[in-house]
Parts: structure tokens; sequence; C-alpha cells
């Protein structure tokens, strides 16, 4: 009977799956890759995204994790406010800022206090999820997207934090992250 039981479930929930359902479920599933794909494509996300778990690392304390958990929260806002259909002027050169700005933080390894850190760490986290909402493919469902990119924020911030724990307290190391972002967000800035 214990064997019976699971099969006689998936059976049941076989049954119920229509076609049209299953097609469905596809697409969300679609929806879901695009969005987690969508930070490691941009190359300006990555690299704000990463030096943002960097930065974190370096600042330390319960910037740690506050950082992170508010660019997440707040990129999730900016979402909401370019699907809604809000304008950002100068958007791409924005963004490029984003990464020179937070290189310029870890190369000097400037420790702010909590609230600017917060502050700073949010615009750029409005700025970054308002990009992510104009890029929603078209017919998409934003849930599934959304929690795609979400997902891989998280990924890329520990992957940050991680980076920055390893090179926190070796200042070449800190200067060599914090140069090559610097650099990298401005050549951003000068084809945006």
């Amino acid at each position: 009977m214990k064997k019976i039981t699971p099969l006689l479930a998936v059976i049941l929930i076989m049954s119920y799956i229509t076609p049209a359902s299953a097609h469905a479920i596809s697409d969300q599933s679609t929806d879901l890759i695009a969005g987690l794909l969508h930070p490691f494509i941009g190359i300006d996300h990555l690299l704000t995204i990463i030096a943002v778990g960097l930065w974190a690392a370096h600042v330390g304390g319960s910037s740690l994790y506050r950082l992170p958990l508010v660019f997440i929260a707040l990129m999730f806002f900016g979402s909401l406010v370019s699907v809604n259909g809000i304008k950002v002027p100068a958007l791409e050169f924005l963004i490029a800022l984003s990464v020179v700005s937070l290189g310029v933080l870890i190369f000097f390894n400037l420790k702010l206090p909590l609230y600017s850190s917060i502050t700073i760490i949010s615009f750029f986290a409005i700025i970054h999820g308002y990009s992510h909402g104009l890029e929603l493919p078209q017919q998409s469902s934003a849930f599934f997207y959304g929690s795609g990119f979400i997902l891989a924020t998280a990924i890329l911030l520990f992957i940050g934090i991680f980076l920055g724990r390893l090179t926190y307290g070796n200042a070449l190391l800190s200067k060599l992250c914090g140069s090559t972002l610097a650099l990298s967000g401005l050549y951003l800035t000068a084809v945006a």
C-alpha cells in the first residue's frame, strides 16, 4: 500500500494536467530561465552586483548582510517602477556610473556610515531594477522572470561577498578589484 499511494498521487496529478497547462508550465520555466540569465549576460549588471557584495564584505559588520538585502529589495522596487511606465533619463550612463562608483569605493576601501552606504546602494539598486523591468520580454510572466533575476542577483551577491572576504585585508588585491571595476565602468560610460 505504501508503494501504491505515491503512484496513485502521480496518476491523479497527471490526469488533472491538461495540454494547455503543460504549455503554461513550460512558458513559466522559460521566463524563469530568462530572468536567471539576464544579470549574467549584461556585463554592467554582473559587475555592479558583484561589486555590491565585494563592498559589503569590505565594510563588514551588519553591512555584510544589510547592503545585499537592501540591494535585492530595492532592485525589485525599481523593476516595478519601470513596468508601470515611469521614465528614467540617461539610464545606461547611470548603470555604468554605478560600476565606476563602486570600484572607487572598493579601491579606496571607503567605509561610510551604514545609512550613507544604504543610500548609495539603494540608488544603484533602483536603477538596475528599473533596467531589469524594461528588459522583461513581451508576453512573459513578470513573476517568473522577476524571480529568476532576483535569484541570479542573490547568487552574484554571494560571489561578491566571497571575493570580498578573500581580498579583505590585502590592499593590493582590493586595489586591483576596485581599479578593474572603475576602469570597466569608465569604458561602459564611454560606450553608453
